[in-house]
């Protein structure tokens, strides 16, 4: 398995986790974004100093596909699931 294939795993990881979480803990409106772009970024970081990923363009933009909407679509359904009144 290559660096980008690594990337684009931990970014659906990335998505996952942080979608459900934010779910779980009720996390709404611009704040979710804000979390999630931030977890963003930081697999960005991981992705140039433990993966070693050379490409700029290829660290910022690979597994974007799979982190963006898997966390919305987590994130609307956890939280709609858990904070739903009876």
């Amino acid at each position: 398995m290559g660096p980008e294939d690594k990337l684009y795993y931990t970014r659906l990881l990335a998505g996952f986790i942080v979608g459900v979480l934010e779910g779980f803990l009720g996390v709404s409106g611009i704040i979710g974004l804000i979390i999630a772009l931030w977890a963003y970024i930081f697999t960005y970081y991981v992705a140039r100093w433990i993966l070693r990923i050379e490409s700029l363009r290829e660290c910022f933009i690979g597994g974007a596909s799979a982190y963006f909407p898997l966390w919305l679509i987590l994130w609307v359904l956890v939280f709609n699931l858990t904070q739903a009144p009876p």
